[in-house]
């Protein structure tokens, strides 16, 4: 191969090179734009559930999964997960709007950050697992103290409310 041929395949590889730094660089661009918004606000006046968006042109799948998330590393009844719903504005027009929403958690745990954790006497709670926690623990898993000690409490709940 001459120094010509050479030249001309390094340029035609330099090039390539370059068309897949734009792409990365769109892309990074497009996340931050994504991002910014989220991150930049004052997080001292951030509560769960308060991150929601207006939830009302999702379909419910999507809108019970913002819950989880806006909820994140909180075990969610799904009475809960109804009562967020509705406090963001979502509106349960389904016959049965329970019988959905335990559908729909049924089906969208088999999600990799969707865990579910089954509660004595009530069902299941469910829980959305943030990157944060899994750089913590390790694992795709809820750490264990955040569930029991919100296991805890629901289950004092329960025993509260059936002794009255």
């Amino acid at each position: 191969m001459d120094l010509l041929q050479q030249a001309k395949a390094e340029l035609e590889a330099l090039e390539q090179t370059r068309l897949l730094l734009e792409q990365k660089i769109e892309a990074v661009e497009e996340t931050i734009k994504l991002l910014e918004p989220i991150y930049s606000r004052d997080d001292q006046n951030v509560t769960p559930g308060s991150c929601l968006q207006d939830l009302s042109d999702l379909g419910l799948t999507d809108a019970i999964f913002d819950v989880l998330r806006s909820h994140a590393n909180e075990l969610m009844l799904p009475t809960k997960v109804r009562d967020a719903l509705l406090s963001a504005g979502y509106v349960l027009d389904q016959h049965n709007p329970m019988a959905a929403i335990h559908t729909v958690l049924k089906r969208i745990r088999k999600r990799p950050r969707i865990k579910m954790f089954p509660i004595e006497g009530s069902g299941n709670a469910y829980c959305y697992a943030t990157a944060d926690e899994v750089v913590r623990t390790g694992s795709w898993r809820v750490a264990p103290a955040k569930p029991e000690s919100a296991l805890a409490q629901i289950t004092r709940q329960m025993s509260e409310d059936s002794e009255k």
